[in-house]
This record gives structure tokens, sequence and C-alpha cells, in this order.
């Protein structure tokens, strides 16, 4: 404090220092000082650590009243642990690795100290005053540093990262819903576009629930024609109709029954389904198509020639 102190450091290390306050008129503070008030050194420094002497001419309390109190507190932004000794001439006292912790968030400081160092009588009885000065000094050798200010940082980026990962989680799952409907949207997209077999004798698309018959080499049929007595063998190779084509009939059953509502049902595999009449009767003959065979050729020219006779009789 300018003026009323003088300061001055010694046997400075780079983790060690001592400390001196010489303060003027000390004997007149000690009694007319309300206990409480203290004189404050300028801060000091052992390597990072910032520390401060604080000396109460008159206590800190009414329980020390009429003693000299004294104290180091730490104005560090972090935790130190150090080995302190606070001297008045030859009396001292001192701590080995005593832990101080920094500044808190509100601003205070931890100190380390004795609030009854000196004992006015006692002081006044060794003579220590000095023409009414007195000499207070701290030696402190640092034994560990807590960087706290870098710990703060870290701190402070841990938390940062982590508001990232729950932002980053957050997006993901935006992405992941937007995705989930892209992907719905275009698999709507692809059934609607995926072509519907087809018979190749009535040309008519075979979807669900009509059954669909292949011969030995694939090629499919609906059942409505292969339930015709003049169809009986394939009119693209002309190899026999050996079954029904089910693995076919369940690609088209799941393929188109979303879209069209319709429920693909089992249905015996029978082949004397009567042919729907109605169906025959608002279908115009069905027109000649190229086919690979010449039998497939004149099975399509006999289907023609007997169309209408097909209609009379089952009309």
């Amino acid at each position: 404090m300018s003026g009323m102190t003088e300061e001055w450091e010694e046997g400075t290390t780079e983790n060690s220092t001592k400390y001196f306050v010489k303060i003027k008129n000390f004997g007149k503070k000690m009694k007319t000082w309300a206990n409480g008030r203290k004189i404050c050194s300028e801060p000091f420094f052992v390597r990072s650590s910032k520390f401060e002497l604080i000396i109460c001419p008159n206590g800190v309390d009414d329980d020390s009243e009429n003693y000299v109190s004294v104290y180091i507190q730490n104005l560090s932004d972090f935790e130190v642990k150090i080995n302190l000794e606070i001297a008045i001439e030859s009396k001292n006292v001192s701590w080995k690795n005593i832990q101080i912790e920094g500044l808190s968030d509100d601003g205070k400081c931890e100190q380390i100290g004795d609030e009854k160092f000196y004992l006015h009588g006692d002081l006044i009885n060794d003579h220590v005053l000095d023409q009414g000065t007195l000499t207070v000094s701290a030696e402190i050798s640092l034994a560990w540093e807590e960087l706290a200010s870098d710990v703060k940082e870290l701190k402070s980026d841990v938390k940062e990262l982590k508001q990232e990962v729950v932002n980053l989680k957050n997006m993901m799952q935006t992405m992941g819903t937007l995705l989930t409907s892209k992907f719905k949207a275009l698999e709507s997209s692809m059934k609607s576009s995926l072509p519907c077999p087809e018979c190749p004798i009535c040309f008519e698309e075979m979807k669900p629930p009509a059954h669909i018959w292949q011969c030995s080499q694939g090629h499919l049929v609906c059942q409505t024609c292969k339930a015709r007595p003049e169809v009986r063998h394939c009119p693209t190779c002309r190899q026999e109709i050996v079954g029904r084509a089910t693995v076919v009939e369940k690609i088209a059953a799941q393929i188109y029954s979303d879209k069209d509502n319709i429920a693909a049902t089992e249905v015996p595999d029978t082949a004397s389904s009567v042919p729907c009449t109605s169906r025959l009767r608002r279908l115009p003959p069905p027109p000649l198509r190229r086919m690979r065979t010449s039998y497939g050729n004149d099975l399509i020219r006999a289907m023609r020639d007997d169309w209408d006779q097909v209609v009379d009789d089952d009309f």
C-alpha cells in the first residue's frame, strides 16, 4: 500500500520467494484500528501463481482482537500447493504442502495464516517494533500448481463440443427422418413405375389376384388363357406349361396390392376355372403379335378364327 508500507523480495528462485512488508506507525494502528481492518501487500508471483500478504493490526474479529493477524491469500485462478512460513522477527509459523484454492466464481479467495499470530503485549515486550514500524515476511515455495485457467478453457471447450454433439445428433435425427421419407417416396415411385407382367395370349396385365402359370422355360401365361382348351403348350417356346409361377405372383402382390388395395389371396390350383365371359364380351379379338415360333403364330391365328364361336358358346 503506497505510503503506508515498504515492500521487497529476497532470495527469489523459479519456485520460491521471500516477500517482506514493512508497515509504518504500526504501534498506533494496533491501538486505533478496529478488528477486521487490514493492510494488503502488492501482489507478488511465484511462477504463474499470484499471492498477497494480509496483515490485520488488531485481529480479524472480536475473538482475535488484541492480536496481530497475518495471512497469505491466493489470487490465482487456480489451485496451488505451497510450503509457507510467516515470520515477524524470530516468531514464525509454517505450513507444509498446504493446498490453497484459487479465485472462486464470486471473486472470493482462500487464505492461509494465523488470526492470533502475535499478541500485542508480547509484541511490545519483545521489542519487535522498531520506532513503531513492524516488518512481516512470508516465504513461499511452490510444491504444485494447477493451471486452472487452462482447465477452465478445456472445460469450456468440452462444453462446446458436447453441445456440438447434441446438435449433430439432432441433425442426424432430422436427416434420418428426411431420408426415411425420401426412401418411402422413392419406393412408392419405383413400385408405380415397375411394369406388370403381361400375358402373351390376351395381352392383359397379370395383376393380383390373377393366378400366373409358367412353362419349363419360365414364360408366363394368365389363368384365364391357360384354362382354355386350345392352350396346351407355351405360346412362346412350345414347352409344356408345368405349374404356377408363385414367386412372380408374390412379387406382383407385394408391388401392386398396396397400390390397388387388392388382397393377394390363395386360390386352389385348378385348371377348370371358367373364363370371365363379361370380360370376353367387352374385349375385342386380340391382335396378332409376332411370336418367336411358328407354333405361336398358328395358335394365335386359330384363336382369332375361333373367337366368335367361343363367345357365342359362353353365352
